[in-house]
């Protein structure tokens, strides 16, 4: 597994996450659970597209039910650049949301 596989199987992982704690944690603590994991997902997303700004490979393949294709999240340079900006800005919105 190279970095941006993980990277990307992080992300992928706290989106998940992010989503049971906004179904299952009480109103309570639900703003901080969910805005804790969204910042997570920020900066993976943020390192993660550092990986590939550095030329770092790696796909992560989601199958979808038939009829769909699957889903193939494969960064390059472009993407990792941009990557690298939405991350960084989601996280500090996690901060501030």
């Amino acid at each position: 597994m190279t970095l941006v596989q993980g990277g990307l199987l992080a992300q992928l992982t706290l989106a998940c996450v992010a989503v049971a704690a906004a179904v299952f944690v009480t109103p309570d603590h639900r703003a901080r659970v969910t805005g804790a994991a969204v910042f997570g997902i920020g900066i993976a997303g943020a390192v993660t597209g550092a990986f590939a700004l550095g030329g770092g490979h790696g796909s992560l393949t989601v199958p979808m039910a038939l009829p769909f294709d699957p889903v193939v999240l494969a960064p390059d340079r472009l993407g990792g650049f941009f990557m690298v900006v939405v991350g960084l800005v989601g996280a500090v919105a996690a901060i501030y949301g």
